[in-house]
């Protein structure tokens, strides 16, 4: 079965499978990302390195969403965004909000971690279309993935991959940095 399926990302957030997988590796770990891996937020702490087969002459935007639990209703939330990337060129695109790491709450189990990657029609503005915000959560929850695409006329993506990761020993001191407190910040009460 498609793992994009199996773990509902189709329907969910996209409506068809990417036709690309998109490759996703983390150096300082030496760790790969394949669909529906299981990966810790030890293993994921870092911006890490993407690459799809791109046509050199688009821009492209990349997405990065946390969907929540495994088996629960999605509650997305953006991790990474990153507009006007040419070609394959992510150190060239704009940021528009920083790379968050996954760090999924004590006891709720897996949660899926998404990356999506969609070729633009034109240059987007983004600043003029959504807030920026640095490594924080404000302005990041709620998010639609879809809606967004359908705001930025983005269409469907091109490349995905997504993991699984459930808590540990590093999420604590990640919640604490965006958030200021030790809380859980991927409780209801946020």
């Amino acid at each position: 079965m498609d793992k994009f399926r199996e773990y509902k990302i189709v329907p969910d957030i996209i409506d068809d499978r990417p036709v690309e997988v998109l490759s996703v590796q983390w150096k300082r770990t030496r760790t790969k990302c394949y669909p529906g891996d299981t990966l810790t937020p030890t293993q994921v702490h870092t911006i890490p390195v993407i690459d799809w087969r791109a046509r050199h002459e688009c821009l492209h935007t990349i997405v990065f969403v946390h969907l929540g639990p495994v088996g629960e209703p999605v509650d997305e939330e953006l991790h990474w965004l990153v507009f006007n990337v040419p070609g394959e060129n992510m150190v060239k695109g704009q940021v528009h909000a920083e790379y968050l790491e996954s760090g999924p709450g004590e006891g709720t189990g897996f949660h899926r971690y998404v990356y999506l990657v969609y070729r633009q029609e034109s240059k987007i503005d983004p600043f003029s279309k959504f807030p920026y915000k640095p490594r924080r959560l404000d302005g990041r929850k709620p998010w639609n993935t879809r809606e967004f695409a359908k705001k930025c006329n983005l269409g469907e993506p091109i490349a995905g991959n997504f993991y699984l990761a459930e808590f540990d020993e590093s999420v604590p001191g990640f919640i604490q940095e965006i958030t200021g407190s030790t809380g859980h910040f991927l409780d209801d009460s946020d």
